[in-house]
């Protein structure tokens, strides 16, 4: 009997630190064009277009494990790991170079994969992704000491 394929997806975990002050600057933009065009029709399709697309960013990241492959998808771009190629995990908090970056958390798991490539991403179910991942490759090294700040 053959084995059933391993298949599964995780979102990405949210963190008041990241989602507040892009509320608050959506909130800032909006009072701003109330205030300069005196337009409160504006001003409120600014908050709902804007929170419109910060709803399809955050549903459109995903991560998912399937067999030896990670993909991970954002609204603008998708990447396959090879899990086999995966060397390290640690968690980071960073807040420049955010075009390696996946996540809506300021708290990340670094995956660091092909040679010191790595890609930063925030599973909402941080244990079982890691434990899925140590399960397909269990030569990768995880350092769950302390988070890395960058």
């Amino acid at each position: 009997m053959m084995k059933e394929a391993t298949k599964k997806a995780y979102r990405s975990a949210i963190s008041e630190i990241t989602f507040i002050p892009v509320i608050l600057l959506i909130l800032v933009v909006a009072l701003l064009q109330y205030f300069f065009l005196n337009t409160l029709t504006g001003s409120i399709l600014v908050c709902g277009l804007a929170l419109i697309l910060l709803v399809i960013a955050y549903f459109s990241v995903r991560y998912q494990i399937e067999e030896h492959q990670l993909k991970v998808s954002s609204l603008l771009s998708k990447q396959e790991i090879d899990i086999f190629q995966v060397s390290s995990l640690k968690w980071v908090r960073s807040f420049h170079n955010l075009s390696q970056v996946y996540s809506f958390s300021e708290k990340r798991l670094r995956i660091v994969y092909c040679y010191g490539k790595y890609v930063d991403i925030s599973p909402r179910d941080s244990d079982e992704f890691i434990a899925q991942l140590l399960a397909i490759n269990p030569m990768i090294q995880y350092s769950q000491e302390g988070i890395l700040q960058e």
